[in-house]
């Protein structure tokens, strides 16, 4: 039965032939350098991604903004703790919700942001031409908006939705 079901299984003969790989090399291949750039900046991956999403929906409910950046809540709130104390964002409460929390860039963090994201900018410049750049991430939102679609059809049928 094994041999069988590996028989069925479509045949890849590189890495490199498998989307899911093929991306995850792409992502650290990119990320490497930015990563290390932004470390001398003294902040971490998840806090650039933060500081990044601040910067164009200042005053984001933490729920959103841990779904924005790909973190749990608990891991969020502890960044948070650490980018309050390091004075880059401040906890306001919702005016129409006291439950909800709002997070906001300080002064400093919008200038970190501010400079960061030109950097990041220039960083991807560098990588690939304004066409090019494009045409991928156009090709990469399709993908995404594909994968969560099905994601989502595929919990419906399961009624988990």
């Amino acid at each position: 039965m094994v041999k069988e079901l590996r028989d069925e299984e479509p045949q890849v003969s590189s890495f490199d032939e498998y989307l899911t790989f093929l991306l995850i090399r792409a992502e650290v291949a990119l990320s490497q350098e930015f990563y290390e750039r932004i470390g001398y900046a003294g902040l971490s991956e998840t806090a650039w991604r933060v500081l990044a999403t601040l910067i164009e929906h200042d005053g984001m409910i933490v729920t959103a903004l841990a779904q924005t950046t790909f973190m749990k809540q608990p891991t969020l709130t502890k960044l948070l703790d650490r980018m309050v104390r390091d004075e880059f964002v401040e906890r306001r409460g919702s005016p129409g919700d006291r439950r909800k929390t709002e997070i906001y860039l300080t002064e400093k963090g919008r200038a970190v942001a501010t400079d960061l994201v030109r950097l990041a900018q220039r960083y991807e410049v560098d990588l690939l031409d304004n066409k090019e750049s494009e045409a991928l991430k156009n090709l990469l939102r399709r993908l995404i908006d594909g994968c969560l679609a099905r994601r989502n059809n595929n919990q419906r049928r399961r009624g988990l939705r």
